[in-house]
């Protein structure tokens, strides 16, 4: 019996190795545009996923390393556009000017602009910050009703907590990370949603650790995506399904935990 279960996993593996290989040799002969490059913007600060290098100006970050390693694979190009917003870059993708967006939650309105891929390609928990000394309890949606919220323009924290917000919350929405954190310490806001990676790096930068807290209970744990506009000409569902594959591949080999530390020393230097 275990030599069948052996022999079994071993064919499915091969198999799927075969219809892989297939996929990636037909990618490579399928007529992309614009010289097969694709134009690739994303949130401007989100590190250590993606986030736009105030030295060099240039975007870097898991979600775009990885996005390049398998895209080389089939021959593809990666150009990265930098935008001044979050805003500005969903609305660049959304239109066709750009062909993919770096690194979208997905939702039901996001979905009628932007194809993605099957699963993400990490998960993201969405975390209240607060000012130390300034706790609240807080365990479901409508512990934050009559409080003073602030956030990042055109963030999702999902489709339950959007809609939630929309109808409830009183929420400010400011551009930078930087600048919801100073508004939080100003007490200008009772406090402040945000990605918890994304905000701790930021926090770090500002040397303002031990002035926050982050409350124990998470907004959501939602997952972070590949989104290519339904008006761009790279609107291929067949690249979706190699990246999802070579995603999950990556999973497994080490490739994105090593990904992670290199963004991460990268942001410690």
């Amino acid at each position: 019996m275990k030599i069948a279960i052996l022999l079994f996993s071993i064919f499915s593996f091969i198999t799927r190795a075969s219809a892989n290989e297939a996929l990636k040799q037909k990618l490579i002969q399928t007529k992309f545009p614009n010289n097969r490059t694709l134009k690739v913007t994303s949130h401007p600060d989100y590190a250590p996923v993606v986030w736009i290098d105030h030295k060099d100006k240039k975007m870097k970050g898991i979600a775009l390393d990885l996005l390049r390693l398998i895209l080389d694979e089939v021959e593809v190009k990666v150009e990265s556009v930098n935008v001044n917003s979050w805003g500005r870059a969903q609305e660049e993708v959304r239109v066709g000017r750009v062909d993919m967006l770096l690194p979208p939650y997905k939702t039901s309105d996001r979905e009628k602009v932007y194809a993605f891929q099957k699963a993400p390609f990490l998960m993201d928990d969405t975390v209240i910050f607060v000012k130390r000394g300034r706790p609240f309890y807080f365990d479901k949606y409508d512990h934050l009703v009559g409080k003073k919220g602030v956030s990042i323009i055109n963030d999702s924290f999902g489709q339950e907590f959007d809609n939630f917000s929309k109808k409830k919350l009183n929420m400010t929405r400011l551009t930078k990370t930087a600048q919801c954190f100073e508004f939080l310490l100003k007490d200008r806001a009772d406090y402040f949603v945000a990605g918890l990676n994304a905000g701790l790096v930021i926090a770090r930068k500002m040397k303002i650790n031990d002035e926050i807290d982050i409350l124990p209970t998470r907004v959501v744990s939602t997952g972070m995506y590949f989104a290519i506009s339904k008006a761009s000409k790279w609107a291929n569902q067949e690249l979706l399904e190699y990246i999802n594959t070579r995603v999950a591949q990556m999973h497994e080999d080490g490739t994105l935990d090593r990904l992670q530390r290199e963004n991460y020393e990268l942001l410690s230097r």
